[in-house]
Parts: structure tokens; sequence; C-alpha cells
């Protein structure tokens, strides 16, 4: 399980709250235990989103998010840790930063943005070329010479 949304975002560039979660798993997502875990169906979806049990919606990713896929976000994904003992993964800043270029909504152009300034100068463009065509590069790379400290 890796987190791709916001929360994924706050790891690399705390400025922003956010209501729901997005994860990425491995695997077909299995709704007959997310039913005992006291999941119930948001019904605005498609199927991907969740009400947990403390009315926190959550989407799941089971095959790509934003083009990418969740293999590949799985096995590139970074730990983090949260306190002395707990720790969890969320999406490298290379599939995230693509992820909202690709999203192309308001609030991903400004995730966007924000990852650009404050993390521009540390992106692996080799890494970043597993997954994006050379025009999304060659825009990434224009965008991170524009904003990066």
């Amino acid at each position: 399980m890796v987190f791709v949304g916001a929360l994924a975002v706050n790891n690399y560039s705390n400025y922003r709250t956010t209501k729901d979660i997005d994860l990425a798993i491995a695997g077909p997502l299995d709704e007959q235990k997310l039913v005992r875990l006291g999941y119930t169906k948001w019904s605005e979806s498609k199927g991907t989103s969740w009400l947990s049990p403390r009315g926190i919606k959550v989407d799941f990713y089971t095959k790509d998010v934003g083009r990418i896929p969740v293999t590949w976000i799985l096995d590139n994904a970074v730990q983090v840790k949260l306190g002395k003992k707990k720790e969890i993964k969320v999406i490298c800043l290379e599939g995230l930063m693509l992820a909202k270029h690709r999203a192309g909504r308001t609030t991903d152009i400004a995730d966007l943005r924000q990852l650009m300034t404050r993390r521009g100068r540390n992106i692996d463009w080799n890494l970043m070329a597993e997954i994006a065509e050379p025009l999304e590069i060659a825009e990434l790379r224009k965008i991170s010479k524009a904003l990066a400290n």
C-alpha cells in the first residue's frame, strides 16, 4: 500500500490539508474485506472510493495512477517514518510529479508548482524517463528550471 495523493504531496512539501486518502494497492480490491472492516462504498464513485469507519473518503487505485502502473509505483515507493515506530510508503517524487502533471486539475497544478518549487532540483530524470513521454519530460524540465529553489 502506497499513499499517492495529498498525503504524499505533504511528504515532499508540507503545505496543504486534505479530506481524503488516495492509496495504490497491489492486486484487486477486496470489497468483502473492506465491508468487514467497517468501510462503506462511496455512493458517488465508480467503485474505487470508500468511506472508512471514521467517515474519511479513501480512493483505492489497483491498476494505475495517472497512467503510471501501480506495480511501478509500488516498486519505487519511498519509506517515510512517522514518529519513532510507524512507517508508511509514499509514491516517489518523480511519479507524484508526473501524476499531478497529467491530471491537470487546478489543485494538481498547484501541487505540482509547490513540488517543483521545493523539490525540483531533486528529480531523478532517469527514473522519470521510465514512465514519462519525452514531451512530458521536456515540459517538466522547463517547469523545474523556472521554479526550483
